[in-house]
């Protein structure tokens, strides 16, 4: 937490400098005094309240949170946990590195015998889906994009397991491989990475990040992602002795973990595109159900009036439109 955050200057009171920060990141200049009033009001009072809270707490003597704190069912925090721990599990269990350590052996089979060419496709897959996920991730939300991409895989994992069983040696497995049936499972893994990289690649450790409070940050996701690591070398020990055993048959296991990350994230993972750290602990206290949490309002907007609310809303259209218009200037030639 540098000295330019938002945070440390609401700590220290520094009022006129939080003031210029929220100007900074309008983009340099308020529109209107009615703009300067509504967001800076709203925005101080998120912050205020935030700092109230860690000082109430550190005159409690809990300045440093302890690992017993993890373990909290009061404060929702141990529920926060659970879930950072199976977001990152489900993120190995989704198959991914099924891929990306044995695709060379994976399409060696289906016909594709050069690894380099292999890892050119996957890569390159990779790289730009992970460029539309950057530019979508904060348009969709959360749950949208892990429930999307959850479903995608599923889909894709069970065309590429089916024809790998029934399809890829229809003289059997000692015959040689059906290349259409290659080309298909080739095109499907391309899709799953798609479907990976725009959506859980990127999503799961922003879910895990937003999910704990400041001062058990730190902690709660190094476990979580100490599950992810361990995971991944589960899955990268194990595979060779599955995959000779049982094949493409593999695909389904990843089918199954697939649907079962797709329920416990509709059923267990609340929406948090939007708000502040205070802000998802206020929506786990309240205890709001996560297929109802993106029409949750936090306290801290409850009160603005429809008249400033609307006042607001025009002021961020005012804003997009001068931002695409001086993109469209200094873009120009």
């Amino acid at each position: 937490m540098g000295p330019n955050y938002h945070h440390w200057y609401v700590n220290g009171s520094r009022v006129t400098k939080i003031s210029n920060r929220i100007r900074k990141t309008r983009g340099g200049t308020y529109f209107h005094c009615q703009d300067k009033q509504g967001f800076t009001r709203r925005s101080m009072g998120i912050w205020r309240s935030g700092r109230n809270y860690r000082r109430c707490a550190c005159s409690k003597g809990t300045r440093e949170a302890s690992w017993k704190e993890l373990f909290s069912v009061k404060t929702k925090v141990f529920q926060r946990l659970v879930t950072g721990i199976l977001v990152q599990t489900f993120l190995q269990l989704t198959g991914e590195n099924y891929f990306f350590f044995y695709g060379t052996t994976i399409f060696k089979s289906v016909g594709l015998t050069d690894g380099f060419e292999t890892s050119i496709v996957l890569g390159t897959v990779n790289f730009f889906s992970t460029i539309l996920a950057v530019m979508v991730v904060d348009k969709i939300g959360r749950r949208k994009c892990l429930l999307f991409g959850a479903a995608g895989m599923m889909a894709c994992m069970v065309i590429f397991a089916s024809v790998g069983v029934k399809c890829l040696y229809p003289h059997g497995d000692d015959g040689p491989s059906s290349k259409g049936a290659g080309n298909a499972m080739i095109v499907f893994t391309c899709f799953f990475i798609f479907c990976f990289a725009t959506t859980w690649a990127p999503v799961a450790y922003i879910v895990v990040a937003e999910s704990f409070p400041s001062k058990l940050k730190s902690r709660a996701m190094s476990i979580s992602t100490a599950f992810n690591w361990l995971w991944q070398f589960l899955i990268g020990f194990f595979t060779p002795f599955i995959t000779g055993s049982i094949n493409f048959y593999y695909g389904y296991v990843f089918v199954g973990c697939l649907v079962a990350m797709f329920f416990y994230i509709f059923f267990f993972l609340p929406e948090t595109i939007g708000l502040s750290l205070e802000e998802i602990q206020q929506l786990y206290e309240e205890g709001v159900k996560p297929w109802k949490s993106a029409s949750w309002v936090p306290p801290s907007r409850r009160g603005d009036t429809s008249e400033e609310a609307q006042v607001e809303k025009k002021d961020w259209k005012k804003f997009l439109k001068i931002s695409k218009g001086s993109f469209n200037l200094h873009s120009s030639p």
